[in-house]
C-alpha cells in the first residue's frame, strides 16, 4: 500500500505543477494584456489623438461592450498606461533569465503570407522578466 500512496502523491504534484504552469501562463497574458493596452493608450494620449476624457469614455464602452468585465475601469487603464511608460524604457539585457523557463507568449500560426496595412499601432513587446510578476 504504501508504494501505492507514493504513486498517489506524485499524481497529485503532477497536477500541481500543472496548475501552477497554467497560472503563470494565465498571468503572463494578462500581463501582457494590461501592456498592450497601456502601450496603446501611452501612445495615442502621447500623440495627442486622445484627450484626458477619452479613457473614462473607454472604460464605459467596455463595460457596455462586456458586462462584468472587471479590471478595466478608468482607473486601472490610467495604472495599465503607467505600467507601460515606466517599465518599457528600462535597459532588460541586464536581467539574466534562464531562457528555457520563459513563458512563450506567442502561438505560432502558419498562414499565407500576406501584407496588410494595421488599424492599430505596432507595440513594443512586453519584457519576458515582467511574466514573472505576480
Amino acid at each position: 500500500m504504501d508504494a501505492l500512496h507514493t504513486h498517489f502523491q506524485n499524481i497529485h504534484s503532477l497536477i500541481q505543477q500543472g496548475k501552477t504552469r497554467a497560472l503563470a501562463a494565465a498571468t503572463a497574458y494578462s500581463l501582457e494584456s494590461y501592456w498592450n493596452v497601456g502601450a496603446y493608450l501611452s501612445q495615442r494620449l502621447n500623440e495627442k489623438t486622445y484627450n484626458k476624457k477619452v479613457v473614462p469614455q473607454l472604460a464605459e464602452w467596455l463595460q457596455r461592450q462586456e458586462p462584468g468585465l472587471k479590471g478595466f475601469d478608468r482607473r486601472s487603464l490610467y495604472r495599465m498606461r503607467e505600467f507601460f511608460e515606466h517599465w518599457e524604457s528600462m535597459d532588460w539585457s541586464i536581467a539574466e533569465l534562464d531562457k528555457n523557463k520563459n513563458i512563450k507568449l506567442s502561438i505560432d500560426v502558419y498562414e499565407e503570407e500576406k501584407i496588410v496595412g494595421l488599424a492599430t499601432p505596432q507595440l513594443p513587446p512586453v519584457p519576458l522578466v515582467l511574466t514573472r510578476i505576480t
